[in-house]
């Protein structure tokens, strides 16, 4: 009964993903048996258990595939769970629910991107990092009792989330859609028993349910308010000052695999021996940095763009200003189409570019950690524990390697491959002699 109270059907994860539909990822063999444990001690669970939340997380993270196991997907469900159990007084009928979620539902949904509309058209360009973790800022003051009492500072702060939901194009200090009816749907306060801290606030969504929604996270490190006495001809875009993020990472997981060479060799021969396919084909730049705040870890990607294009939507995005480590800033900028009079010889693009990427994603597979993102409300990945030093190291090595064009194309009667050629294959067949070979760099000419 509660397994189809909670709608966990044992099976498929089960998640809401970003276009409303239920997440058909397996659920592992191994959780598929600690579900069953744990919802059998969750029979006389209420409202009023000590450990209510930690139990309602415990069972989320064994039903909840790896990509819906933070943001959004986990609040929804654990609030869709919430719900389902009674409230354990003898005094109530229903729980108590906080003011901050009902604040938060009635002002559902918070995107990361422009809920400006035109011509009957949603606008989804994306606001950036930085107005989605003012977003979120901003709803933190919002349920503040002496906010949400009081007309004026409610309504300015209504205007400052709304600046914030919109893209550069749509943006305006003077003129706000959502404001007046956002403000309708929270009601005075007043005292309810079901209610904490006595608010009542009204849940009707006020955008079409067919948007794709996130609602933005908490950030490590809250901000201090700017402007704690509000003056009303205040610009609400400047409530919140420009800055780039420099919290620590939100880690969700490390993946501390052994770190043997005969895993490693394994993992990077499999990447080695595998066909290439139309996105291995292009030429492109193998890259890596990493952000203010969080030395120690460094993103490694790859783009067939300027790099200079992709690490500014880098910055948009998540709020984290890079440092590019490899190549170095000078022959990043070099990369452009405009930097005929830069100095910086430009880095070389390299063949393969996104088969190098996992090639040193395959070597460093054991520091790999897994970040939930704030600000673009997405996981990341493709950061690893590691040193700027050998990182640039790998990138150099794996390029090197796929400059002395190991891949061949074979015709085949109906269709055509891209393989490892056969002097390859029998030099990888001795591996460990291989990956010295390719770790020697040669001197210079």
């Amino acid at each position: 009964a509660i397994k189809r109270d909670l709608h966990i059907d044992g099976r498929q994860c089960g998640a809401l993903t970003l276009g409303n539909k239920e997440c058909k990822r397996i659920i592992i063999d191994y959780n598929k048996g600690l579900i069953d444990a744990q919802l059998a001690s969750m029979t006389s669970l209420t409202h009023a258990s000590p450990d209510f939340e930690t139990v309602l997380l415990k069972l989320l993270l064994l039903v909840h595939c790896h990509q819906h196991n933070a943001g959004r997907p986990k609040e929804r469900r654990l609030e869709a769970w919430r719900l389902a159990f009674p409230p354990g007084k003898a005094d109530s009928s229903v729980p108590e629910v906080s003011v901050e979620r009902l604040i938060r539902k009635a002002l559902e949904p918070l995107s990361a991107e422009c809920i400006a509309h035109s011509d009957g058209l949603a606008c989804k360009e994306r606001i950036g990092g930085w107005k989605v973790q003012n977003c979120e800022e901003t709803l933190q003051e919002l349920i503040k009792q002496e906010i949400y009492s009081d007309n004026a500072r409610l309504e300015f702060l209504l205007k400052v989330l709304e600046w914030n939901t919109t893209c550069n194009t749509h943006q305006s200090s003077k003129q706000f859609t959502w404001v007046a009816a956002w403000k309708k749907s929270i009601i005075a306060p007043q005292t309810s028993s079901k209610v904490q801290a006595g608010s009542l606030i009204a849940t009707t969504p006020l955008m079409p349910a067919k948007r794709d929604v996130l609602i933005v996270q908490v950030l490590s490190r809250p901000r201090t308010p700017p402007c704690p006495n509000i003056i009303p001809d205040t610009d609400p875009a400047l409530y919140w000052p420009k800055a780039y993020d420099s919290s620590p990472f939100d880690i969700l997981a490390r993946d501390n695999h052994d770190a043997s060479p005969t895993r490693s060799h394994k993992l990077i021969r499999a990447k080695i021996s595998r066909l290439l396919d139309a996105c291995d084909l292009r030429d492109g730049y193998v890259y890596s940095y990493e952000v203010e705040g969080n030395e120690g870890y460094v993103k490694i990607g790859y783009t067939t763009r300027p790099l200079t294009k992709r690490h500014d939507e880098w910055s948009f995005n998540c709020n984290r200003q890079t440092k590019p480590l490899y190549p170095s800033p000078a022959q990043a900028a070099a990369t452009t189409s405009n930097a005929k009079e830069v100095a910086a010889t430009p880095a070389v693009l390299v063949p393969h570019a996104r088969r190098v990427e996992a090639l040193c994603h395959a070597e460093l597979d054991h520091r790999r950690i897994r970040i939930y993102c704030g600000a673009c409300l997405k996981q990341h990945v493709e950061w690893f524990e590691v040193s700027a030093t050998e990182v640039t190291a790998l990138i150099q090595k794996w390029s090197r390697w796929m400059c002395t064009q190991p891949y061949e194309l074979l015709l085949l009667r109906d269709k055509v491959k891209w393989t490892l050629k056969a002097g390859e294959v029998q030099r990888t067949s001795r591996f460990e002699q291989f990956m010295r070979e390719i770790a020697v760099v040669p001197a210079p000419l």
